[in-house]
């Protein structure tokens, strides 16, 4: 009797044991999964933190773009006339250099050269004038180096209508850019004094 009374203790003992296990085992497993939990919404939150602060950089970003673009077009704008004729004059004069490039690739072609040469019958011609440098009489020189002026103003011209100078005559229209130019720049100069004066 003594014997089963004890086997009976000890199976009970060894149940509560078992339960106790189970609880403890249970208890751990939720407070695993608590903290688990705890871990994913913490690193959600921080994520979420950090695309709101993306998003508020990227927003300023674009504002700060747009601002700055305001503020050249503002300043294209208040340019005064003389201004954007002086731009447009230093953008013209800058593509010269190509366009003169441009317009001698012709002359690469020229295989060669044949110089004819009146001598002095020029100047035999000529009213008795004095011979100048070379043997040639002053009109005889002026008279060759109009010459060669004209021979030659067909490339220039062609050359400032490439660069933007326009017109009739576009050397005229060089030399009137280019004092359009100065008149500019004095222009602004002024303004820049009496912007002085105001501050």
């Amino acid at each position: 009797m003594w014997a089963k009374q004890i086997a009976v203790i000890d199976a009970r003992r060894e149940a509560e044991r078992d339960a106790t296990r189970v609880t403890v085992n249970a208890q751990a497993e939720r407070e695993a999964a608590d903290n688990l939990a705890q871990a994913l919404r913490t690193q959600a939150t921080a994520e979420a933190d950090a695309n709101k602060i993306k998003a508020s950089g990227v927003i300023e970003l674009g504002e700060a773009e747009a601002k700055r673009e305001r503020a050249l077009n503002e300043a294209r704008n208040a340019l005064s006339p003389q201004m954007v004729d002086f731009e447009l004059t230093k953008q013209r004069i800058a593509i010269v250099p190509a366009a003169l490039e441009q317009a001698m690739k012709p002359i690469e072609k020229i295989s060669d050269i044949r110089i004819f040469s009146a001598g002095n019958l020029a100047g035999a011609m000529g009213n008795g004038g004095s011979p100048g440098q070379g043997g040639l009489s002053p009109i005889s020189d002026l008279s060759s180096q109009l010459l060669s002026f004209g021979a030659q103003k067909p490339i220039v011209d062609e050359i400032l209508v490439q660069a933007g100078f326009r017109g009739s005559d576009p050397v005229d229209a060089l030399l009137g850019a280019t004092r359009t130019k100065d008149s500019g720049a004095r222009s602004i100069e002024g303004n820049g004094d009496a912007t002085l004066s105001k501050k």
